[in-house]
């Protein structure tokens, strides 16, 4: 393996850079640099951003492969802008996630510096950070925010998210990937606790009013087909067609509104679910699957799927089993899961295996294969005899030659 050297003479700014991520001069003295937008900067007298020059472009154009196109972007692979180690930096299409969300961060950094705020950017003005998170002004976010008061966090139309401090700046909560989606860890205003949300629906709550007011009505859709570009600009509404709202009716009462088992979900008559929420009843989600709706619920940390229409057939059809019976909906629509509408009926293999049971008096079961007044059963039987007559005579006479032999001996 090749050592790369600590340091190099960058000709195009006629300074050192290190693989640590330092610029310095020729004596060895580290360059000042600025923070702007998370990133690092250095004043120089050449006319690039208004004498600015990011630290990533000169420590890769010293330590990474020439790779400076319109298609490429330098990227920080563990998502610390500040971190400008050769180590850390490498060239991504700009086509990837992560490529795409720091284009957004850098830009955005960029028109800070366009705003006329460079002319008093100065060492003493390095934005304060720790170890988690950079903490930012409202005007060095550089974008609008908008907030979403069931999340309790800002959000910007770029698609990123923040948190306000009790000193007045604005903390970034980095999302997470998942094989599909980006997702954020947030403290749900109604649930009040920690939990994992898309992100676009975060987006969607702070900036649409529709969609704030009926998120049960609409599914987030990506213009671009892409799940991970979750700017504003890219996520459109589409109201639910199949509509969980079917199964909207007013909460059941008395006999007509049962509790599941060991779970905190109630079960009405007219095939809606409930679950009790702060001394209130609230109507529980179910999913479509197929053409029928199913209800998915957690036990002793295990997550079970069941169908709504079984769920309401337990608990108002009597002598319903669901190992037994198979449900049938009596006008033909699955999605009318009112225990009025269903019926049951045994299974086929079950019915099959009971008939086949009970004994039919019109065709009553033949008596033995062999009974005694069986003609070839009787001729078997002597056969069988006389074979076991002629093997005992065998085995004797093999004995008494064996002795014979021995005794001659």
């Amino acid at each position: 393996m090749t050592n790369i050297s600590l340091r190099r003479y960058v000709k195009d700014y006629n300074l050192y850079a290190d693989t640590s991520g330092s610029i310095t001069y020729g004596n060895g003295e580290k360059y000042p640099t600025i923070e702007v937008g998370g990133f690092l900067y250095i004043e120089t007298a050449h006319s690039f951003y208004k004498n600015y020059i990011p630290i990533q472009d000169i420590i890769a154009k010293a330590f990474l492969k020439d790779g400076f196109s319109k298609d490429y972007v330098i990227i920080h692979k563990n998502g610390n802008f500040k971190d400008n180690s050769s180590r850390n930096l490498e060239w991504s299409l700009a086509t990837t996630v992560q490529a795409h969300n720091e284009i957004i961060a850098f830009n955005r950094s960029l028109s800070i510096l366009k705003q006329g705020n460079s002319s008093s950017l100065s060492a003493k003005t390095v934005i304060q950070c720790d170890q988690k998170a950079t903490f930012r002004t409202y005007q060095e976010i550089g974008s609008e925010l908008g907030y979403s008061e069931k999340y309790q966090c800002y959000a910007t139309r770029e698609g990123r998210v923040f948190q306000k401090n009790a000193n007045g700046s604005y903390e970034p909560r980095n999302p997470r990937f998942t094989s599909r989606c980006l997702y954020i860890n947030l403290c749900d205003k109604e649930q009040s606790k920690t939990t994992k949300f898309a992100l676009s629906k975060v987006i969607m709550d702070a900036f649409n009013n529709e969609y704030r007011q009926h998120p049960s009505k609409y599914r987030i859709i990506f213009i671009d087909g892409n799940p991970r570009n979750v700017r504003y600009d890219n996520l459109a509404l589409k109201e639910i067609t199949h509509s969980l709202r079917a199964l909207d009716g007013d909460l059941p009462e008395g006999k007509d509104l049962k509790k599941l088992r060991d779970l905190n979900l109630y079960v009405g008559k007219n095939g809606t679910l409930w679950r009790l929420q702060n001394g209130e009843y609230v109507q529980a989600r179910v999913r479509q699957n197929g053409k029928h709706f199913t209800c998915i619920y957690h036990k002793k940390g295990k997550a079970y799927s069941r169908q709504l229409a079984e769920i309401v057939a337990t608990y108002f059809i009597p002598g319903f089993s669901r190992d037994i019976h198979k449900i049938e909906f009596k006008d033909g629509n699955p999605q009318n899961c009112t225990a009025d509408n269903l019926s049951i009926k045994v299974k086929d293999i079950i019915a099959k295996a009971i008939s086949s049971s009970i004994p039919n008096p019109n065709n009553p079961q033949k008596e033995a294969d062999c009974p005694p007044a069986s003609e070839p059963c009787q001729n078997r039987t002597k056969e069988s005899k006389l074979r076991f007559a002629s093997g005992l005579v065998i085995s004797f006479t093999f004995i008494i030659a064996a002795l014979l032999l021995l005794w001659v001996k």
